[in-house]
């Protein structure tokens, strides 16, 4: 669904885990989605990350500044400790996916499918 300003494009998710410090551990998932925006600006995008029951894991929100037109690489990061603390390996779903412009109306909340990741 799309709002007008903005469209997250729900088919374009990719999820990779990512060891930022060499340490043989995923430091993050990072998830990264296409948006499509009509007006450039300032946004808050933020999503849930749910294990295979449907649990919970983290929350995550971030501020992104998007063009005019088709953004390819906009991505969110779930923290892999608090993935390993959850205890369950992936995959993983990613929901609740909501972005919102500066005025605070929420512009798309698209359903979201399983990333892998563990």
């Amino acid at each position: 669904e799309s709002g007008g300003d903005a469209e997250l494009d729900a088919t374009a998710y990719t999820g990779q885990g990512v060891d930022v410090n060499k340490d043989g551990l995923y430091d993050l998932l990072r998830i990264t989605t296409t948006v499509k925006a009509t007006t450039a600006g300032l946004y808050q995008l933020s999503a849930t990350l749910k294990d295979q029951a449907g649990q919970t894991i983290t929350d995550i929100a971030k501020e992104v500044n998007l063009n005019a037109g088709n953004n390819p690489t906009v991505t969110l990061d779930f923290p892999g400790g608090v993935i390993r603390q959850h205890g369950v390996d992936g995959p993983y779903q990613v929901t609740q996916v909501i972005l919102t412009p500066p005025a605070g109306e929420v512009v798309d909340h698209p359903e979201v499918g399983g990333v892998s990741g563990s």
